[in-house]
């Protein structure tokens, strides 16, 4: 039977269900204010077989754990924390490509490098969304939305001037037209 830490999504009682694995938690069995190695006892004594956590020094601070608790494996979860719904699925993603196996007396590092991959993904499209939605608000066609566009960041008629001077740019044909209009 697996256990999940205080600090791991309850909602994933369900999903083990769906997939077979007897689970409990351990707010539900009243072991929420456990110390780590309060909880590592316990949960042996229990006839644990494993503890998913996100707390990556559990297994430092249980270190005594494993002599105490030889059948016993730690599950050190690497997914980030969203809302419910969200996790599920990441965890779903991630128990597809590898599912956990866990060894007893041993700590897993779980899910592999590809969550990084996802993470920055999704870093991607959220700044991706936000320029689009600045963009929109200023009026620009959906054409300039699809790939980025120095020009239209940046306010500048040429895009090579950029990095050459501010002849092309908005601030500075405001400058010269608001120069132009005073009294000489």
């Amino acid at each position: 039977m697996w256990l999940l830490d205080a600090n791991m999504d309850v909602h994933l009682l369900g999903l083990f269900a769906e997939l077979g694995i007897p689970c409990e938690s351990a707010i539900h069995k009243g072991w929420a204010q456990f110390t780590n190695d309060e909880l590592v006892s316990s949960a042996a004594k229990a006839a644990f077989t494993c503890i998913f956590t996100h707390d990556r020094l559990f297994a430092e601070s249980a270190s005594v754990s494993p002599q105490l608790a030889p059948n016993l494996s730690i599950v050190v979860v690497h997914l980030p924390q969203k809302p419910w719904w969200e996790y599920i699925r990441q965890f779903r993603l991630a128990w597809a490509q590898k599912p956990i196996v866990p060894a007893s007396g041993s700590v897993i590092y779980w899910p592999a490098a590809w969550v990084c991959r996802e993470k920055n993904r999704d870093r991607a499209r959220h700044h991706f969304l936000k320029r689009r939605s600045r963009l929109r608000l200023r009026g620009a066609p959906d054409a300039s939305l699809s790939r980025p566009n120095i020009s239209s960041i940046y306010g500048l008629e040429n895009p090579r001037s950029a990095s050459s001077s501010l002849v092309g740019s908005t601030t500075y044909r405001l400058r010269t037209a608001a120069s132009n209009a005073l009294p000489q």
